[in-house]
């Protein structure tokens, strides 16, 4: 008897067959390393997602924040987050990555930067 894969699987898969690689297209003018920005990311999957029927929804497991103090003197929030991210299909399976991310802030988006 062959047991069926659960479908999270297969629209993965073909989502990471469209997506092809993002490139790191942006320069950060002060330290001047390239990156890529969320905007690049969400504007590439966000409709594949919707095309194969994929959703994400984060779940924060862990926060920590702290006050530091900036090179200029002024105060920086830093932010740490734990957060797993559900990936699901519409059967309801579902795959999961949980990651760490971290932001630093001098007023109120280090916890959208971590």
């Amino acid at each position: 008897m062959e047991t069926k894969q659960p479908l999270i699987y297969k629209e993965i898969a073909a989502i990471l067959k469209e997506v092809g690689a993002i490139g790191k297209d942006k320069k950060n003018l002060q330290q001047g390393f390239m990156f890529r920005g969320i905007d690049q990311v969400m504007n590439v999957l966000h409709p594949l997602l919707a095309e194969f029927g994929v959703f994400v929804v984060p779940e924060v497991l862990e926060t920590h924040r702290e006050e530091r103090t900036a090179k200029s003197g002024g105060n920086i929030i830093y932010t740490v987050h734990k957060v797993k991210y559900h990936f699901t299909a519409i059967d309801g399976s579902e795959v999961c990555a949980t990651v760490v991310g971290e932001g630093m802030d001098s007023a109120d988006k280090s916890s959208n930067k971590a």
